[in-house]
């Protein structure tokens, strides 16, 4: 559980009636954030974390999620796509790859992404090219540091040509995963 905290963030806000808001003009591009620089990581350091954090208490990071994107009724949010040809190691060649989720909706905490790469941890940036949102267009741009709701994770399970989503971490309480021949329970 404190693994999944340190990953996920907080629970997310209980969800509530929320009229769509009104069709404004469609967004200016916001820039990409600027990468960030390689750190060591070793898992010791995880611990380490871990060890401070649970001695103090919890300190609400909300990453500046627009009120126009907390407002986001269920359809909108859900025209909101992570483009599959912009997938994390989807270059690499490997038998996996992830696509993050978008903030907005009952959505609200930010994650923070990080990959572990040659023993060095380096944040992944959130920028509006990574996602398709479809028929939404929103008041302003979107905030560079953004960051991400969640992450899902796509395998070839059922043919080697197709990536199955087989795994969903989303906010803080929203976890499955699926395997060959299962099918996601209620």
């Amino acid at each position: 559980m404190l693994l999944a905290t340190l990953l996920l963030g907080e629970a997310f806000a209980s969800p509530g009636k929320v009229a769509p808001p009104p069709a404004p003009e469609p967004p200016k591009e916001a820039p990409a954030a600027s990468p960030e620089v390689a750190k060591p990581f070793d898992f010791s350091l995880v611990e380490a974390k871990a060890q401070e954090l649970s001695k103090q208490s919890f300190v609400k990071d909300d990453g500046g999620l627009p009120d126009f994107l907390a407002k986001l009724a269920f359809d909108q949010y859900r025209e909101i796509r992570y483009k599959p040809e912009k997938a994390i190691w989807r270059s690499e060649n490997l038998p996996f790859q992830i696509q993050a989720f978008h903030r907005g909706f009952m959505f609200k905490d930010r994650v923070l992404v990080n990959l572990i790469e040659s023993g060095s941890s380096k944040r992944v940036g959130y920028s509006p090219d990574l996602f398709d949102y479809g028929q939404n267009s929103f008041p302003a741009p979107l905030p560079e540091d953004l960051g991400f709701a969640g992450l899902r994770f796509h395998y070839p399970l059922k043919r080697d040509e197709t990536y199955d989503e087989i795994a969903v971490f989303l906010g803080a309480s929203y976890f499955r995963a699926v395997g060959l021949g299962q099918v996601y329970g209620l």
